[in-house]
């Protein structure tokens, strides 16, 4: 296995991690509920997926996103605001969810449970979007380019070296203005005939 492809295993590995955690998170698969279905925002024939008001036991309160299927004769109020009434009418749809699960129940006043799963295309699709970005991320960091898994490699430079520039005329006089250079004067005078002294 060459480095850039065990690089990019391990990267695959982490954000695949990653993504499964959020999977289980977008899934309310950390989450726990015991309460009333209470209202839903709207009954759009068009959404697979309804916002539903639910209020806790202890008081508590939150919307959750559930499938229609799920919801199907049980007559919920409308209420676009999300407001709890007080007191809560009678006849409330009950739900409880256990952490660490992926479903939870749904119980419709005069019986019958149902169980709902809370996973989907929408946590699956925000899973899948954040690997593929995490990835495409780590290509370009070392890559440079999302599809690559590693830099094309480059022949190596050979370097030849430049012959040295001819000397000029200012660098061959500075060349000898080291050497001593012979004196001006008067050629030397004849000898004289003759010889010795006169006594």
């Amino acid at each position: 296995m060459t480095p850039a492809v065990k690089s990019f295993a391990l990267a695959v590995v982490a954000w695949a991690v990653v993504c499964v955690g959020v999977f289980l998170y977008a899934s309310d698969f950390f989450s726990t509920w015991h309460g009333q279905a209470v209202s839903v925002r709207g009954m759009d024939p068009d959404r697979a997926v309804l916002q539903v008001l639910v209020v806790e036991d202890d008081g508590g309160r939150f919307e959750a996103a559930w499938p229609r299927e799920a919801l199907d004769g049980m007559n919920l109020a409308i209420d676009r605001l999300a407001l709890p009434p007080k007191p809560l009418p009678e006849g409330l749809p009950r739900t409880n969810k256990d952490r660490f699960a992926l479903t939870f129940t749904l119980e419709p006043d005069g019986g019958g449970v149902r169980t709902v799963a809370t996973t989907g295309m929408r946590p699956l699709g925000v899973a899948l979007l954040i690997f593929l970005v995490g990835v495409g991320f780590r290509n370009m960091m070392v890559a440079g380019s999302p599809l690559a898994l590693a830099r094309p490699e480059q022949a190596p430079r050979t370097h030849t070296a430049a012959p040295p520039p001819p000397p000029s005329a200012s660098a061959s006089g500075a060349s000898g203005a080291g050497r001593p250079r012979p004196k001006k004067g008067p050629p030397p005078g004849r000898p004289r005939r003759g010889s010795g002294r006169r006594g």
